[in-house]
């Protein structure tokens, strides 16, 4: 998502920073901000069934669509489309 563009912003709920500096380290970083939810409040707040998920989210911070689970290369398009479409890519 990133290669093709995305601005990717996350949120670690319920996560030591040490464990998200491990993690990021390991895996890369594509994100242009993270932040922290220590005590689920986004999380319940959006609706959020678990992690991992992605939510597309336009310029009025209304979700426009919501992917549950990992993300995979066929998911990739289907995602950068539901960006185009909410005016965030």
């Amino acid at each position: 998502l990133e290669r093709q563009g995305a601005n990717i912003v996350a949120v670690a709920i319920r996560d030591r920073p040490e464990d998200v500096a491990r993690f990021l380290a390991q895996y890369g970083n594509p994100f242009s901000r993270i932040g922290g939810d220590d005590i689920s409040s986004i999380q319940l707040e959006i609706g959020s069934s678990g992690v991992p998920e992605t939510f597309v989210i336009d310029g009025r911070g209304v979700i426009r669509y919501q992917h549950i689970g990992d993300i995979r290369p066929e998911h990739v398009p289907v995602i950068m489309e539901e960006l185009r479409k909410a005016g965030a890519a």
